[in-house]
């Protein structure tokens, strides 16, 4: 039977934003937004948190109630700025199957929600094993990808060499305001306002 993983990539360095995936975003460091969506969904066999950031390991030891949180400390040589995430990915999943399936969720778009996730696992198909990723409408003739969510087989992972390659894969539509994907302080500072109008609007 296959597995369906989840990776979340969360290396220390950072040259645009120094510290970002440990920096606090309205009182929890910017990968705890990502964790805690995906602890809410239960297709998720495992979530493992990739990273070579010893405070992200020590804050990380918060979930060790959740057995299904797995730390995978990363070595230097795949955690510098040139690395590319296809390595970072493969390393993480060396151990899979070839017909498991890997769910790439990047620490850096905190407004992605459970529900994204859910929706973009259900629009995956083993039979017609196309990769899932998540995009938005920027206007009318227009989609972007947003790098929240990837839906890869590990077959195509290996075999393509490439996260998103060439091949046909099916778009996830995400809200443009749960797009942000953080580079910069701004878009830092932009979600830190989007959250806290998510937060009184739940009140």
């Amino acid at each position: 039977m296959s597995r369906t993983i989840a990776i979340i990539p969360a290396r220390k360095g950072s040259k645009r934003l120094p510290g970002k995936n440990k920096k606090e975003l309205c009182g929890k460091p910017l990968i705890a937004w990502t964790i805690d969506e995906s602890v809410k969904v239960k297709e998720l066999n495992e979530i493992r948190i990739t990273t070579d950031d010893l405070d992200i390991i020590d804050y990380c030891k918060s979930y060790k109630s959740i057995k299904r949180v797995r730390i995978i400390l990363r070595p230097d040589e795949l955690a510098q700025d040139d690395t590319p995430m296809l390595e970072t990915v493969l390393q993480a999943t060396s151990d899979l199957a070839p017909l498991d399936v890997a769910v790439l969720l990047q620490p850096t778009t905190p407004l992605r929600e459970a529900k994204d996730i859910r929706s973009s696992l259900g629009l995956y198909n083993p039979l017609i094993p196309f990769r899932v990723i998540t995009g938005y409408r920027d206007d009318f003739y227009t989609f972007k990808l947003n790098g929240a969510c990837y839906v890869i087989p590990v077959r195509a992972l290996r075999s393509s060499k490439a996260i998103v390659g060439d091949e046909p894969f099916i778009m996830n539509v995400m809200p443009k305001e749960r797009s942000i994907d953080i580079d910069h302080l701004e878009d830092f500072k932009k979600c830190e306002e989007l959250l806290k109008k998510r937060e009184i609007k739940d009140v």
